[in-house]
């Protein structure tokens, strides 16, 4: 019945900031661009950044968003976005056999990398 995923939409104070993190900083292929959208594809993935242009009130921000992306080599990928002056958490071994960071985007947003480790 599911296939997974379609996209992963998220709010943005400041859609050229954001743009500029997941495009130059996280590395993720541009996609959509119009007015008041931008679209990232990661992998598997798709990320739709809107700019969050709602009445004050209407729920802005509430709840925010935590998203997990499966990587190849988590030590290589933190290793570029440190290059690349991201400030990311130090990775963590987990016991259910997941090597992870987290990274936090312009709006708080919590992104974490994780790669699976064979136990």
């Amino acid at each position: 019945m599911f296939k997974g995923i379609m996209y992963q939409f998220q709010y943005v104070k400041d859609l050229e900031k954001s743009a500029k993190f997941y495009g130059e900083k996280l590395g993720f292929e541009p996609g959509t661009n119009e007015k008041d959208v931008r679209g990232y594809k990661f992998g598997d993935g798709y990320m739709v950044l809107h700019r969050d242009n709602r009445k004050k009130g209407k729920g802005r921000f509430q709840g925010g968003a935590y998203t997990a992306v499966h990587v190849e080599d988590v030590d290589a990928y933190r290793a570029l976005l440190r290059k690349r002056k991201v400030k990311a958490s130090a990775i963590k071994n987990w016991p259910w056999g997941e090597r992870s960071f987290t990274v936090e985007d312009p709006d708080g947003y919590l992104w974490t990398f994780a790669s699976i480790v064979k136990t």
